[in-house]
């Protein structure tokens, strides 16, 4: 593990648009000219981690931190974590501007001129941003901006909490409709589920550890579309998940508090 230090960077303010679901892109690996499609990776139940920058020492200082988690996830889950450089300012190219900062690691690939996609999560200009997408729903794993070497256990959390949770018999309980709202939201939420059967199921709150902060209840749902009112307000405010689990499977919703 690299023993440098890396500070935050921040050019402008960089404001994070806590977005719950992806967007799309299909973009072309600077050194290989090779296509990539996120929500074609994302179907296959992988998880995305996007570093967004433009070159700044920081920025490559973050690179190498999230390369030694690359070369983890490579072997403990080969094919399923794809790490990709973002390279957003728009006077930057791949040849000049891209190759060289990204020559010394492993990215997935790399990419220029992503200010659209950038746009989409935060505004402004920070520096280093990572956003973590993971799984077939599209689901938005973490956004943060002005990263620093102290949020690499995070980003490891949250990515083993996805494959513990929601990367796990999804497709089980896909006939089951469910969503939080309003999502972000200050504490106050509803769930509106639809069940297929009267069955036991089990619906809590995770944080991004896999950890239950909060259980919301064990009983029996019956057949049909019912409300479920969700009183949060006494957590902290960040990311969470909404696990639902039953005997044929178990169902992972995204849960953002913001007071």
């Amino acid at each position: 593990m690299r023993k440098f230090l890396l500070s935050a960077f921040i050019i402008g303010t960089g404001l994070v648009k806590a977005q719950t679901v992806a967007n799309d892109w299909t973009l072309t690996d600077c050194s290989t000219s090779t296509t990539y499609n996120l929500f074609s990776m994302l179907d296959n139940e992988e998880v995305v981690v996007m570093e967004f920058a433009m070159g700044c020492g920081t920025c490559t200082n973050a690179a190498g931190y999230l390369m030694d988690l690359k070369n983890d996830y490579d072997i403990s889950h080969p094919g399923k974590v794809k790490f990709f450089y973002m390279d957003y300012w728009t006077g930057n190219d791949c040849a000049t501007d891209v190759v060289p900062v990204v020559a010394p690691y492993a990215f997935t690939a790399a990419f220029e001129h992503c200010s659209p996609e950038k746009s989409y999560y935060m505004s402004g200009s920070p520096m280093p941003a990572i956003v973590i997408v993971g799984g077939s729903n599209h689901l938005v794993l973490s956004e943060k901006n002005s990263w620093s070497n102290s949020d690499t256990a995070s980003i490891k959390a949250t990515i083993d909490n996805f494959f513990a949770t929601v990367g796990q018999n999804e497709v089980a309980v896909s006939d089951k409709i469910s969503f939080v709202y309003p999502n972000p939201g200050n504490g106050q939420f509803n769930l509106m589920v639809e069940w297929s059967a009267n069955e036991p199921a089990d619906i809590s709150i995770t944080d991004l550890t896999g950890k239950v902060v909060h259980t919301l209840i064990n009983q029996n749902l019956v057949e049909g579309t019912q409300q479920l009112a969700i009183n949060a307000s006494f957590l902290s405010e960040g990311n969470y998940s909404v696990t639902i689990r039953s005997a044929t499977g178990m169902k992972n919703l995204l849960l953002i508090i913001k007071k």
